[in-house]
Formats: C-alpha cells, sequence, structure tokens
C-alpha cells in the first residue's frame, strides 16, 4: 500500500512537471544561478582573506608603523586639514633610546629621493628611481625578501658603507644578463657595490616596487 501511494506521488509530480515545464526550468534555473553565484562569493572573500593574512603575516605579528602624514578633520561642518610635525632624526634618536626590550627590532626608513639617476659602466636608468634610506632591520620588519645576496649588517649601518640592495627591474636593463652582486653602481655620482637583489613586488597604485634601491640611513641622509 505505501509502496503504491509513493509510486502515485511520483507520478502526478512527474505530470506537474510536464504540464508546468517552463516554470520548472525556470526554477532550476534561479537555484542553480543563485548556488553558484554563492559558491562564487564565498571563494573570492576566501580568496581575500588568504591574501591579506598572508600579508600581514609577513610583515610580523607584533609589528607596528610610526610614521608622519597629513589627514583632514571634521569641525563644526567644515573640513581642515591637520599636517603633523615632520619626525626628526633626534626624534628618531630618542624614540630608539625609550624603546629598548629584549627581542626589540626597530627599523628605520625614509625615502631620500623618486627621481635618482642610476650608472652602471655606459648604461643608466631615467631619473625615476627611488632610493631609499634604511637600517639592518628594514626588510625583516617589512616582510621584504632577498633574491640574490645579503641583507645590510649592523657593520655596514654603523660605518656608514657605500652598498646598495637593489629592485629586480634593474636585472632587465642595467644587469641584463649579469650577476650584478659585487658590481659597483653610480648614484648622482656617488659609488655603491651592490651586495644583494630584492625579491619582486610588482607594482601597487603605480608606485614600481622593483624600480627601487635600499642604502644605509646615514648615507642616505
Amino acid at each position: 500500500m505505501m509502496f503504491k501511494l509513493t509510486v502515485e506521488n511520483i507520478r502526478i509530480a512527474l505530470g506537474s512537471i510536464r504540464t508546468q515545464l517552463l516554470r520548472t526550468i525556470l526554477t532550476i534555473l534561479i537555484i542553480a544561478i543563485g548556488i553558484t553565484a554563492l559558491v562564487g562569493i564565498l571563494t573570492v572573500v576566501s580568496a581575500l582573506k588568504n591574501t591579506l593574512s598572508s600579508n600581514f603575516a609577513s610583515m610580523g605579528s607584533n609589528t607596528f608603523n610610526i610614521q608622519r602624514y597629513d589627514f583632514n578633520i571634521q569641525r563644526g561642518g567644515r573640513e581642515r586639514k591637520k599636517v603633523n610635525p615632520i619626525i626628526s632624526y633626534q626624534n628618531i634618536r630618542e624614540f630608539l633610546a625609550i624603546y629598548e626590550y629584549p627581542t626589540t627590532q626597530t627599523s628605520l626608513s625614509f625615502v631620500g629621493t623618486s627621481a635618482a639617476e642610476v650608472k652602471f659602466e655606459s648604461e643608466k636608468t631615467d631619473p625615476e628611481v627611488q632610493i631609499f634610506g634604511i637600517n639592518e632591520f628594514y626588510l625583516e620588519n617589512t616582510g621584504t625578501e632577498i633574491e640574490n645576496g645579503r641583507n645590510f649588517t649592523i657593520f655596514d649601518i654603523q660605518n656608514n658603507n657605500k652598498v646598495c640592495i637593489i629592485g629586480s627591474d634593474f636585472l632587465k636593463s642595467l644587469f641584463l644578463n649579469d650577476n650584478p652582486i659585487g658590481k659597483t653602481i653610480s648614484i648622482r655620482g656617488v659609488k655603491f657595490k651592490v651586495v644583494g637583489v630584492l625579491e619582486s613586488k610588482g607594482s601597487t597604485f603605480g608606485n614600481n616596487q622593483d624600480l627601487r634601491i635600499l642604502i644605509p640611513i646615514q648615507v642616505a641622509r
């Protein structure tokens, strides 16, 4: 009896589908599109979450940044631009003296120029190279990797050695088919020995991360 009832229900259901075939097809399509869209959205969100997590993880779980920046504030319905005071090198030295904790690594960096011309033998770049002054902890604190060569040592920083770490784009211009490690380049008439090549990071918001050169911070000053 139960079997006959089940068969009869299936027959009625199939008959209903045949009589309303268009509605059935549309319903199935809507459900399929909805499920596909939901799966796609969840996949994209998961990928973005993994990307952000990996980027933050590369910077270190206990890393924070201090920098000068301008921002706008609202007061009485009117927008006003607030400009923070410039962080001087003396401010940095005072911070370093105070912020002394076990296992602490304080990195220093600033942009010396964004319009430098770099020369190697008879080759030279356009005047669009960024020159960064850094200390020995900059690469580790910012999650920047060395592709070839080495990082600066504390002796490079303290002795103001004329050494540099170059971006990967210079392998396509100045050092095409040549190993740059140990070579000497010229930045605005000052000669620097190449000790490392950075891993490629590409370009973000028009800022080419691979067209930069890192030098000891006191030399950059």
